[in-house]
């Protein structure tokens, strides 16, 4: 099953129409040579984090990236850094598990999915993909689908998208171009805020 994560206000359900209960992200990113093929990394000119922020009462209260690997007792999981950008399977992932947060940490009210350069900014980067997949099973993850990242320019923060609780259950939607000077998960969250309308 695929979603269209294009949209705003994806429901985030399994076929059945299920909640999904794992999410997993993969933040995919390419650094081109000097000679700006694509494909290849060389030089080390940048490193690009992907961080997930939770938010609470509106103000983003807690985070995993690469240098906070765990969150909400484990509900959130970064899996480790990765400091060249390789492209195809080779991104840095994140697991949410948004089942425990329902039950365990009610006053969570959204996510925020970001990604920033420890060094350097993004008008180093190729390209950038974010895949989503549906982790709450034994089997293999089954892939959602893509979000194509917006990474155009010398900024070094840029909002994916956000994961929202509503009523009835928790939605994705892709973010417009929210993009920025922030670096850090706290520069970072308020950076997302807009796009929570917070």
């Amino acid at each position: 099953m695929t979603l269209d994560l294009t949209k705003r206000g994806v429901a985030l359900v399994t076929e059945s129409g299920a909640p999904i209960s794992t999410l997993e992200i993969e933040f995919a990113w390419i650094e081109p040579t000097k000679g700006g093929l694509m494909g290849k990394f060389g030089g080390g000119g940048v490193d690009v984090d992907a961080t997930a922020i939770y938010y609470t009462s509106t103000e983003p209260t807690g985070y995993v990236s690469p240098d906070n690997l765990q969150a909400l007792s484990g509900s959130m999981r970064h899996h480790g850094n990765v400091k060249k950008g390789k492209g195809e399977g080779s991104g840095e992932r994140i697991t949410i598990n948004l089942a425990s947060i329902r039950t365990e940490d009610s006053d969570v009210e959204a996510f925020a999915l970001v990604a920033s350069c420890k060094k350097g900014n993004f008008d180093k980067v190729s390209e950038a993909v974010c895949r989503i997949y549906d982790a709450g099973s034994d089997a293999s993850p089954n892939h959602l689908g893509n979000v194509r990242v917006p990474i155009e320019g010398a900024h070094t923060g840029v909002v994916i998208g956000t994961i929202s609780r509503t009523p009835t259950g928790w939605t994705f939607s892709k973010a417009d171009k929210v993009r920025g000077a922030a670096r850090d998960w706290r520069g970072l969250g308020t950076l997302a805020k807009t796009e929570l309308g917070y």
